[in-house]
């Protein structure tokens, strides 16, 4: 007589330790969930095992026991790749945005240096260049983090026009050509800071919920921001103090989006290698 109801081997049986089954006869047996449906066929038919039930060869539940096993050893397997990749995932996210909040603490104070001294001679011109610079890295990180999300390589190359249109109104002698090339600079602007910040709350969700919630609110914001840019640049082409009023909202805003971003940056950086170092 077979030592289970449905022929296979307790000693060889992968699932015994794991599922802690006392095995058919003491159980009689247990499954995932409840109890075994083959030792409760074979007890409820008055059968000491499947090979003396006629329908044997055919019933499913018997098939399906032999391959349960190697079922959960794929899944496992699945598991543990799938651990493995956010693992990788989470190492090169949490080194590259740790370089992005420094990036981006570094280009604020570059900034204000800059707005300090930009009356100087030949200082706009520098200030350009430089600014183009911190622009094209920024978009080269995201462009590297592009394997985490393909938000961010939408994100890194729109970064690089905005930077291309930016750079082209220091270049230009036109006051009028370089408002106009300013306000064609929102729109490449406006798409990478969205798909920046998609990817940010798209990448974060998987771990933490909470994080990847108050990254898509500050889309919002950011959002606000770009608007009020826009608005003052239309308004000041016709120079109406609509334009000054909206100019000084977009710095207010931006001011505090840059502030709150420095701040998501530094703490999703550290929560992705937290996460690294503890799997």
């Amino acid at each position: 007589m077979a030592e289970t109801y449905c022929g296979k081997s307790c000693e060889n049986c992968t699932e015994k330790l794991q599922l802690a089954c006392p095995g058919c006869r003491l159980g009689p047996g247990r499954a995932y969930s409840g109890e075994c449906s083959i030792a409760k066929c074979c007890t409820t038919r008055g059968h000491q095992s499947c090979e003396y039930c006629a329908t044997a060869s055919t019933c499913y539940n018997r098939k399906s026991s032999f391959s349960a096993a190697e079922n959960r050893i794929k899944m496992q397997e699945a598991d543990a790749s799938a651990r493995a990749h956010r693992v990788r995932k989470s190492k090169l996210l949490g080194t590259w945005l740790m370089l992005l909040f420094w990036l981006v603490i570094v280009t604020n104070i570059v900034s204000v240096v800059f707005s300090l001294v930009e009356s100087l001679p030949g200082m706009t011109l520098l200030a350009q260049i430089i600014s183009t610079a911190f622009s094209v890295a920024y978009a080269l990180i995201l462009l590297k983090l592009s394997s985490a999300s393909h938000c961010f390589r939408m994100a890194g190359i729109c970064y690089i026009i905005a930077a291309v249109f930016n750079f082209a109104t220091a270049i230009t002698g036109s006051a009028g050509l370089a408002s106009m090339i300013e306000l064609a600079a929102l729109v490449p602007s406006f798409i990478a800071m969205y798909q920046e910040y998609i990817g940010y709350a798209e990448v974060t969700e998987a771990i933490d919920a909470d994080m990847g919630r108050k990254w898509g609110k500050l889309w919002y914001w950011a959002l606000g921001s770009l608007l009020a840019m826009g608005a003052g640049m239309i308004f000041t082409l016709f120079g109406s103090l609509l334009g000054a009023l909206a100019a000084l909202a977009s710095l207010i805003l931006t001011v505090v989006v840059s502030v709150i971003k420095i701040v998501y940056l530094y703490r999703t950086a550290k929560m992705f290698r937290e996460y690294a170092e503890e799997n």
